[in-house]
């Protein structure tokens, strides 16, 4: 469930900065940005001073390292990460200035809202403590279960000139054109300002209620540094433009893997719905979700389920909602080669110790795919109907209504959605990003203009964003 706290982005109306696009990458893909060769060029204006900030938003909740930026050359590297226990993580491969595992008291097991990660670097400075530094959402972490200890005037890899520069994959020096660990989630706002040292305040504060919430950078970029927003989509393949004005660069790694895809509408400032891949005893295995928190695999004997990361209480709502979801394989009741279920289920269910599968059938909200599709060619939809006291639910195949709800939906139970899947994979579209199984959205949006889908929305109905929620009520 998305609750907001100090430590956690769930996305608002923007107070006067907007964040409008961010890169999604699914870590079974061969999806990841480098820098481009002419980088290794580009003389450092500081080997010593640096500065890396950037937002995230994690769609697995690994079990493996999942590796957020690296940076290296042929000889070592650096690399920021979440590590197989879940936890803030920071690898310095035999630099100058230190080596070692750097691996943080602090977990990171939520994929409903995004994070902002500030490492600022000076080994000149004369107070240990000061020579290396990491925040999250503004907050300095000082518990780490190991390091890091830096050497006065060392260098590390990251900021000497000649190094490359990657994001979602782990070395940045094109050690493997298929590395391993790569990132399964969101990433924007990355910065990299060479030669300074920078608090996280020139990138982000707190707002009136009390969250972090990203500004606007104003200051310089140092020769090697470079801005990425991800909003520049004029070229079809390259997804890493630089923003800053320095023209570095960076190139897609991997196949099937640019604008189409990767770059999408969920961000900081307008936080989407996705799979909760910890939906407590509903999945057994949390490491089944891929696709940036968009896939679900099946169990092979019985049904996987999940929630979505934000859920709905008609009587706080005035508007309708509406998402999509697909199974990827063909659909046949007996659950033999694939089976599974769309459609709503109850908080109730979710805090049930009991919780089975056809208890949230029988409630009447939801559907097997199999009593309405013959395949994976099918684009099934929901409508949860918020603006009258008696809530309506509308389950759609490909565009057309094949089952609804009109009465025994209680306006004052908090709702969910629900998938399920059973040999084989479902997938889901909040409008915010796509993932390959389901196929590119049409560009079709809701009534605000917010998100992409695959069919036109209904009238009047909205997608499960934050934007619409704090205008809306959800």
């Amino acid at each position: 469930m998305a609750f907001t706290d100090r430590l956690h982005n769930r996305g608002s109306i923007s107070t006067g900065y907007d964040i409008e696009k961010s890169m999604a990458l699914d870590f079974t893909r061969n999806e990841w940005i480098r820098t481009e060769n002419a980088y290794t060029s580009v003389t450092a204006t500081s080997q010593t001073t640096g500065t890396l900030s950037f937002w995230f938003k994690q769609g697995r909740i690994s079990g493996t390292d999942m590796r957020l930026f690296g940076g290296g050359n042929s000889a070592r590297y650096n690399s920021i990460y979440i590590d197989t226990n879940d936890q803030f993580a920071v690898y310095i491969s035999a630099d100058s200035a230190s080596s070692g595992n750097l691996a943080s008291t602090r977990y990171f097991k939520d994929n409903s809202g995004w994070r902002h990660c500030v490492v600022r670097v000076d080994t000149t400075d004369a107070t240990a403590g000061n020579r290396f530094r990491v925040y999250i959402n503004g907050e300095q972490i000082t518990s780490w279960g190991s390091g890091p200890s830096i050497t006065q005037n060392g260098t590390l890899t990251f900021l000497e000139t000649g190094s490359f520069h990657g994001w979602g994959e782990p070395y940045g020096y094109p050690y493997s054109s298929t590395p391993p660990n790569k990132w399964d989630g969101y990433i924007t706002e990355c910065y990299f300002i060479d030669g300074q040292s920078l608090a996280p305040t020139e990138f982000a504060e707190y707002n009136t209620d009390g969250q972090w919430v990203p500004i606007e950078y104003t200051g310089t970029f140092g020769n090697r540094g470079y801005y990425l927003n991800f909003e520049d989509t004029t070229s079809s393949s390259t997804t890493g433009l630089d923003s800053s004005g320095n023209g570095n660069d960076f190139t897609n790694v991997g196949a099937n893997h640019g604008p189409t895809y990767d770059i999408c509408d969920d961000s900081p400032t307008n936080n989407f719905c996705t799979m909760d891949t910890l939906s407590g005893h509903l999945q057994s295995d949390h490491y089944g979700f891929t696709g940036h928190g968009l896939l679900m695999q099946g169990g092979s004997g019985g049904y996987q389920s999940c929630y979505g990361t934000f859920a709905i209480k008609p009587v706080n709502s005035s508007v309708k909602w509406y998402w999509e979801c697909r199974g990827t394989l063909n659909a046949a009741g007996s659950g033999t080669p694939m089976e599974g279920s769309w459609g709503l289920a109850k908080e109730s269910r979710l805090l049930d110790t009991a919780f089975a599968h056809n208890l949230v059938y029988n409630d009447g909200l939801v559907r097997y795919l199999s009593q309405h599709t013959n395949g994976n060619t099918y684009v099934l939809g929901v409508l949860f109907d918020c603006t009258t006291s008696n809530p309506t639910l509308t389950l759609y195949a490909n565009g057309s209504s094949v089952y609804t709800v009109t009465s025994g939906i209680d306006e004052n139970e908090t709702f969910f959605p629900y998938f399920t899947a059973y040999n084989g994979e479902i997938t889901a579209n909040f409008g915010g990003a796509n993932v390959q199984e389901f196929g590119a959205g049409n560009g079709y949006s809701d009534a605000n203009g917010y998100g992409n889908f695959h069919f036109a929305v209904p009238s009047g109905a909205y997608a499960l964003c934050t934007k619409n929620l704090a205008e809306y009520g959800g």
